[in-house]
């Protein structure tokens, strides 16, 4: 019998994984036959961040792309992250009309193999996802969920992923006492993983360490006005931050050129070089291969599991729901939400993010509909 799962009829946003500029539409007027114990989402709304261009630039090395197989090998399907709706079953435990937040492709529809299945959700079970990190494999209900909240729904898909990844990052660097450090210096400060990050250090009980912000002359009024950084220094002026600060480097940027200059500039006083996103997709990352320290991967989900074996998962999740309710209540005064809907938008929104030109200030939330709305 031939597995179906993760493949979809409908409408498919590829992208070549080569070169993500190149992105185009699949159409298909033929739905897959669900297989017993599977079920059919209907992709409803999703965000894209710029967090989901570092899933693309990193679809190979991580294995962002096997999540959502595609037909042409040269494609990807890049995963966001959003709501579905069950529009067919053939689980006994899992019915249609049930609403789930988790990752999706930016697709009409999915479908899953639900194994695990509670009250909070699912794991997708299906072949092509297994030895995936489980994070991303887990659907939660929304009838399941204590700290769902309909009207938040648009806050969720922008913030909450890139919200664990900052939960995360200030609690690694708390575990590892900063390395020493009195200085933490976050690249692409006005990404909203690097605000989160942020946010964390400056609301912590014991605020250890400096925290500067690095961004585009263009982004430093919005950083500066975010009130959360000690010091906004733009890309350019890398060379007027003392030298003689033991510091840690957070870079969500995934810029060659300003890794290898903050690199030098600092020099033995880098305590640690953390590599967390590529906001920079397109930079020549190549010349920081023999920097020192060497700048090590942060992966958010080990993180996660590592500290799940240490406290276990509610002990994880109920201080993350402490830190996001405190987070996720200061956002109206910086965020802006723009709703877009239809492919149109879609490719169009994807292009701004690659490209850098999205204003820091807008979040987006799509949809395969044909009206769109801010607010």
């Amino acid at each position: 019998m031939t597995d179906t799962t993760g493949k979809a009829h409908g409408i498919n946003f590829l992208v070549d994984k080569s070169d993500l500029n190149q992105q185009r539409f699949e159409y298909s007027d033929s739905p897959v036959e669900l297989l017993e114990g599977q079920i059919r989402l209907a992709v409803d709304k999703f965000a894209l961040t710029a967090n989901n261009i570092t899933y693309a630039a990193f679809g190979d090395v991580i294995g962002y792309w096997r999540f959502f197989p595609c037909t042409e090998e040269k494609f990807g399907r890049v995963p966001v992250w959003g709501f579905a709706d069950v529009i067919e079953s053939r689980h006994s435990d899992v019915s249609t009309g049930e609403r789930f937040y988790g990752f999706l492709p930016i697709s009409t529809e999915l479908i899953a193999t639900p194994v695990s299945v509670s009250s909070s959700g699912f794991v997708d079970g299906a072949e092509h996802r297994q030895g995936l990190p489980p994070i991303y494999n887990q659907y939660t209900s929304v009838s399941g969920d204590p700290s769902y909240m309909p009207a938040l729904e648009a806050q969720q898909m922008i913030l909450r992923p890139l919200f664990m990844t900052s939960f995360l990052i200030e609690d690694f660097l708390l575990e590892n006492e900063n390395f020493g450090a009195e200085r933490v210096i976050l690249s692409s400060a006005s990404s909203k993983t690097a605000i989160g990050v942020a946010y964390q250090i400056a609301h912590a009980e014991q605020r250890v360490a400096e925290l500067v912000g690095l961004t585009s002359e263009g982004n430093k009024e919005f950083v500066g006005e975010l009130g959360l950084y000690d010091t906004v220094v733009s890309y350019d002026d890398i060379e007027v931050l003392d030298p003689d600060r033991p510091t840690v480097f957070v870079d969500i940027a995934g810029n060659g050129d300003v890794i290898c200059r903050l690199h030098a500039h600092i020099g033995d006083q880098l305590k640690y070089s953390c590599l967390v996103g590529a906001s920079h997709w397109d930079a020549d990352s190549a010349a920081t291969d023999s920097l020192q320290p060497k700048p090590v991967w942060f992966f958010a989900p080990d993180q996660f599991q590592k500290r799940v074996a240490e406290i276990g998962a509610s002990g994880v999740l109920k201080k993350f729901a402490t830190a996001w309710s405190g987070f996720v209540s200061a956002t109206d005064q910086w965020m802006n939400i723009v709703e877009l809907n239809g492919e149109e938008s879609i490719q169009r929104t994807f292009a701004q993010l690659l490209d850098g030109t999205a204003p820091p200030s807008d979040a987006f939330i799509l949809s395969f509909g044909n009206s769109s709305s801010s607010k």
